[in-house]
């Protein structure tokens, strides 16, 4: 009888720790990350990244400017966070075209076509929880093999 009480006392703890750190990263409401990529094969790029988190649901506006392009294209990405184990997120999104911009460049339009394509298709991912405390979250995103860091940001900022 003993024996039946730790486990049922072990497991609550154990998914209460599990869900106390998921609910840590998603209950937390926006996210910003900036990325400047300066190089001789894509040129000088600039893609910002705003999310709102609402429980498990996330709209994401992505904002892409760079040297292969005529103006700043924008994206909206909707999704779930489908599971959650062990830092691994599993998340089915569905990533739509606002604003198109006209490729100006063929040979460094890389980062904008390739939101152009996985704009045709909803995609599951996955992604890491490297890091996270009160200021910021650190993502590995496995399909695309990168690393990134999101700003926890207030709802007024």
């Amino acid at each position: 009888m003993r024996m039946w009480l730790l486990f049922v006392i072990s497991a609550s703890i154990f998914g209460y720790s599990l869900w106390f750190s998921h609910n840590k990263f998603v209950n937390h409401d926006n996210f910003s990350s900036e990325l400047r990529e300066s190089t001789d094969l894509h040129g000088d790029w600039h893609i910002l990244t705003n999310v709102k988190f609402t429980h498990n649901k996330y709209t994401a506006e992505v904002f892409v400017d760079g040297s292969g392009i005529d103006e700043t294209a924008i994206f909206r990405e909707k999704g779930r966070l489908y599971s959650y184990y062990d830092g691994s997120y599993r998340v089915k999104s569905d990533l739509t075209l606002l604003q198109q911009a006209k490729v100006d460049n063929a040979s460094k339009p890389s980062p904008y076509t390739h939101f152009l394509f996985t704009s045709q298709q909803g995609k599951y991912r996955n992604f890491k929880m490297i890091y996270n405390d009160q200021h910021v979250v650190i993502i590995h995103v496995n399909d695309n093999d990168y690393v990134q860091l999101y700003v926890k940001s207030s709802p007024n900022q």
